[in-house]
């Protein structure tokens, strides 16, 4: 994810905590990396390492944006429309000091 940096949007983490899964616990993953928060129809999984999260919904089985919505690729296929879509869901932590 690192080469991703800086192509990645922000966001903050306590503010999609606060929208998407209030009042949750983070949950660490076995290998000590990613910290899960899971609640309804959302999870949100932060990297401790890199510091990004993303946000999936359960229901519609896909990573979303910021507001919780599907993300956009225009016209893009193959590699480009992933990368797009990585771009939109992948939100590097402004809380981060």
């Amino acid at each position: 994810m690192a080469k991703f940096r800086g192509i990645c949007a922000s966001g903050s983490l306590t503010g999609a905590l606060e929208k998407f899964a209030p009042g949750v616990k983070g949950k660490l993953s076995p290998d000590s990396v990613k910290l899960g928060f899971r609640r309804d129809n959302y999870e949100i999984k932060y990297d401790l390492a890199d510091g990004y999260f993303r946000i999936f919904d359960l229901k519609k089985n896909q990573s979303v944006d910021i507001d919780g919505k599907l993300p956009k690729n225009g016209y893009l296929n193959g590699q480009e429309a992933k990368d797009a879509a990585q771009q939109q869901t992948h939100f590097n932590n402004t809380d981060q000091k």
